[in-house]
């Protein structure tokens, strides 16, 4: 199960871009078996200038009720292999950054 935290916006590219979807399908994919993922930015929010998320490429999932008893690393290192160097997924104070690069 994947939520979407109110109010997130998606740029249209990232549902005509496999590649990006892909990014949630690997979230929820490597993610512990019984934890729901949250999507809590897309295009919206405050980010850096030219940042992946006002292009659709980008994605911010919480990790503030993320299991204890699981490593978020662990988490963050597997999206990492799975999506290969086309990706960049970096954890941040309270969230997972991932992003296209391609």
């Amino acid at each position: 199960m994947i939520k979407v935290k109110p109010g997130v916006k998606f740029h249209h590219v990232s549902f005509i871009q496999p590649e990006v979807l892909r990014i949630i399908w690997i979230a929820q994919l490597t993610a512990p078996p019984e934890y729901e993922i949250t999507i809590t930015s897309g295009c919206d929010g405050k980010h850096v200038v030219n940042s992946s998320h006002y292009k659709g490429k980008a994605f911010d999932f919480r990790i503030r009720d993320f299991p204890e008893k699981y490593s978020v690393q662990t988490w963050v290192d597997r999206m990492q292999r799975k999506l290969g160097d086309c990706y960049f997924v970096l954890r941040e104070s309270n969230h997972i950054h991932v992003q296209y690069n391609g």
